[in-house]
């Protein structure tokens, strides 16, 4: 077989958690825009569910979406990309294995997003230094591919 099976199954597996955590998401972020618009509309208040930065819940939900589906494409890319290549030469940095185990990492690191947001938030500074604990391993998992991807081609 030309990809490893172990990372082929754990890459794939990955993978379908990564879309199930971004569905899951789009759906949070459907449902707090539509209780909030509920809530304001009860306060008699005016509301919008798109650009808005003054509701701090709803600007959690957009963004843990939003920071989900930036990172998607060059994580996806990255990860499998850094399987294949480290199959076909396994050696040096990045086995396949330890490509394929580092999706669930990321998968991990995009699921603390949300609940990290919302006990830290942000500030006028910008984000908390506790939203750092969800994206540093992701941003690092991103890295650990490239060097895999990029080793694999060097020899």
């Amino acid at each position: 077989m030309l990809v490893d099976e172990f990372a082929l199954r754990h890459g794939v597996y990955a993978t379908l958690m990564y879309f199930v955590l971004y569905f899951a998401l789009l759906l949070n972020q459907s449902f707090t825009g539509r209780r909030l618009a509920i809530k304001y509309r009860k306060l008699k208040k005016p509301f919008s569910k798109y650009y808005n930065v003054t509701d701090r819940e709803l600007l959690r939900a957009d963004r843990a979406v939003g920071n989900t589906l930036e990172q998607m494409p060059v994580f996806l890319t990255l990860y499998w990309l850094a399987i294949f290549a480290s199959s076909i030469k396994n050696t040096g940095t990045g086995t396949p294995s330890s490509v394929a185990l580092s999706g669930y990492v990321y998968v991990l690191g995009r699921l603390l997003y949300l609940p990290l947001w919302l006990i830290s938030g942000s500030s006028p500074r910008g984000l908390h230094p506790m939203v750092l604990i969800s994206t540093v391993p992701c941003y690092l998992v991103q890295i650990f591919c490239a060097l895999a991807l990029f080793n694999a081609v060097q020899q």
